[in-house]
């Protein structure tokens, strides 16, 4: 039996993927899907309590039947067997009634009733009523919801109770109760279950070991940057246990002359649908099954006229569009902002072997964007399965590689 604990169900998904890929339907040996088509011979399907379609635990039949528990109260019978063995050969005569109890506490029932016919010292020992009930926790498991002690203030009859359950859990017979029956084949053939997710779950430690809980490992740009004022940093990751649960948005802020002003990031916490309405014009949700795959930037260079004498608008380049491409489509499409048309578009993506987790932007002394720069982390960080797994190629179909760069400097190589 597993000890209580938290389950992980990723490593849970695991062991059951295990078996399935070796023997589809027959790893557990459990008949769910045909129980109606196919076993109708051997169990009356009831709809609503089909034993083997419906968790026992539900099972309204089963649960009436707990209630009869308290039909009548405990009573010692002195006369458990009726022709009692002699005392002559019995080499168990001398044993103190203690030392009985005890060794029969670690015998399986089977044995102990043998060993009740063939000795007289233990067949004459009287069990008390609360030994039955002990019984039924250690060698009936799949009983775990049988009631307590007491039940409307009646005691039970534990005995009475070890030997319903007992011939209920057989597959024939006239007591034959098939929720019982269904439990307690559940519970033995799951022990496979039980090694493999012990095995899945040892297997992620070990992983998780290995992979340090922050963004440590970042790729670390360590070429000169031009002057800037300061760097805001947008992540859309905190941790890579988080990557299967974060929700990350990007919102993006414009000047008033519509010019591109910040990014911001940050987990909205819900998985965002078209049903909901949102207003999509200055922010994108990331999609549920999809990462962000890289960053195209148009810039607009703006030249003095020539006819004029002073011109009251000095020769500049600023951002006027910011695309976002992701693996799979966001909802509301591709995310691109701003103007549509620029001079001229720069492509940033991830390095081959690392995925974007957020952005550098950087600007200057005015507060006008200078720059903007990718923060990666390396894929082998990652732990599969994920469900964002597709990370490993988001940009293989975005640009090819010798048109990105993993940052942009406003001005830096241009000539116009």
């Amino acid at each position: 039996m597993l000890k209580p604990q938290v389950f992980d169900l990723e490593c849970v998904y695991n062991a059951f993927r295990r078996f399935y890929s070796t023997a589809p339907s027959r790893c557990l040996t459990l008949d769910y899907g045909g129980a109606q088509q196919f076993m109708g011979n051997q169990w009356k399907v009831v709809r609503g309590e089909e034993h083997y379609v419906v968790s026992p635990l539900r099972d309204r039949a089963l649960r009436r039947w707990y209630d009869y528990l308290e039909a009548e109260p405990p009573q010692v019978n002195g006369r458990v067997i009726r022709l009692l063995p002699s005392s002559r050969d019995d080499p168990f005569v001398k044993l103190p009634p203690e030392l009985v109890l005890l060794i029969m506490e670690s015998m399986p029932m089977v044995d102990f009733c043998q060993w009740r016919g063939a000795s007289r010292r233990t067949a004459l020992l009287q069990l008390k009523n609360d030994l039955w009930r002990k019984r039924i926790i250690r060698e009936m498991p799949w009983m775990f919801d049988v009631p307590s002690i007491k039940i409307s203030g009646s005691p039970v009859n534990w005995e009475r109770a070890y030997k319903l359950f007992h011939r209920a859990s057989f597959s024939r017979g006239e007591y034959r109760h098939p929720a019982i029956f269904n439990r307690k084949r559940i519970w033995t053939t799951c022990s496979p279950l039980v090694e493999a997710y012990h095995e899945e779950k040892a297997i992620q430690d070990t992983e998780r070991e290995a992979i340090p809980e922050t963004m440590i490992g970042a790729v670390v740009d360590t070429e000169p940057k031009p002057t800037y004022r300061t760097c805001q940093v947008a992540l859309f990751l905190h941790k890579f246990d988080d990557l299967d649960h974060v929700h990350p948005k990007i919102v993006i802020e414009w000047t008033r002359n519509l010019e591109f002003k910040a990014i911001k990031a940050g987990n909205c916490g819900f998985v965002c649908k078209e049903s909901m309405g949102l207003d999509l014009e200055h922010q994108v949700f990331f999609p549920e099954s999809g990462w962000l795959a890289g960053v195209s930037i148009r810039i607009f260079h703006d030249q003095p006229d020539d006819d004029e004498e002073e011109d009251l608008f000095p020769e500049q380049t600023i951002i006027t569009g910011i695309y976002f491409p992701f693996s799979q489509p966001p909802v509301g499409g591709h995310a691109d902002f701003g103007d549509p048309d620029g001079h001229a578009t720069h492509r940033l993506a991830p390095r081959s072997g690392y995925f974007i987790v957020g952005l550098k932007v950087y600007d200057d002394e005015g507060g006008r964007i200078t720059g903007i720069e990718l923060i990666q982390q390396p894929l082998a960080k990652l732990r599969g399965p994920t469900r964002r797994a597709m990370v490993d190629m988001v940009s293989a179909g975005i640009w090819s590689a010798e048109n990105t760069k993993e940052k942009y400097w406003i001005g830096d190589d241009e000539e116009w």
